[in-house]
């Protein structure tokens, strides 16, 4: 916010007359309140890249537990805590993010992208012998309870919702669905199921894990 000129107007009962009478030259009032979070993947995990990114505004550095194996995420740890003893003037903090309840698709036949049309039916299946080897008729869904808690008539988004099917029928280990929008399936998406009561427990054996290896080295 720019300070004002000492102005006898009300920024609430006179906003416009207010804001003229700033003055754009001086220094903010107040510094900057809400911290800056980076997500750091392969390309930043690097000591001089961090240290940009902490010249750049960056307060907290997060560890995205749904990816990577405990050895990539001590690198970033450990490359963190360099780049902020490069910046010993800034305060730096680490978030470790855990996979938490999540649903995902399997991995692609040779891992490709196949383009949906709007219109296109093919299974959600929670059969095993599809999690490395989907296609545009079965996709494998990682979420064994799908066809008991979902109904007839619901919607399953894939992707953050970029690609979003209605439930035709359904069998023991399948969901026969339809797709609403054009777009691609890609391995590995998260899968939400709006307005549908999911069983997932709340705390995984994974999460339990990550957050152990947090508590040991520090985080």
């Amino acid at each position: 916010m720019f300070a004002d000129k000492k102005s006898s107007f009300s920024p609430i009962e006179f906003p416009m007359q207010w804001v003229a009478n700033m003055d754009v030259d001086v220094q903010p009032k107040a510094a900057r309140k809400t911290s800056i979070i980076c997500t750091i993947g392969p390309k930043t995990n690097k000591v001089e890249k961090l240290t940009e990114l902490i010249d750049a505004g960056m307060n907290i550095v997060r560890m995205n537990f749904s990816h990577g194996d405990y050895d990539y995420h001590k690198s970033v740890l450990d490359n963190a805590r360099a780049a902020a003893a490069a910046r010993p003037d800034k305060v730096i903090a680490i978030a470790l993010d855990t996979k938490g309840p999540e649903i995902r698709t399997g991995m692609m036949a040779n891992d490709t992208e196949i383009a949906i049309t709007k219109g296109h039916e093919m299974n959600f299946t929670t059969d095993d012998k599809y999690m490395n080897a989907c296609d545009a008729e079965n996709m494998y869904i990682d979420y064994k309870n799908l066809p008991k808690v979902i109904e007839v008539g619901k919607a399953i988004y894939v992707d953050d919702g970029v690609l979003s099917f209605k439930v035709l029928s359904k069998g023991e280990d399948f969901v026969r669905v339809q797709a609403q929008n054009n777009g691609k399936l890609c391995s590995k998406k998260g899968v939400n199921l709006p307005k549908t009561a999911v069983d997932l427990p709340a705390l995984s054996e994974k999460d339990k894990n990550d957050l152990r290896f947090g508590v040991e080295n520090g985080v």
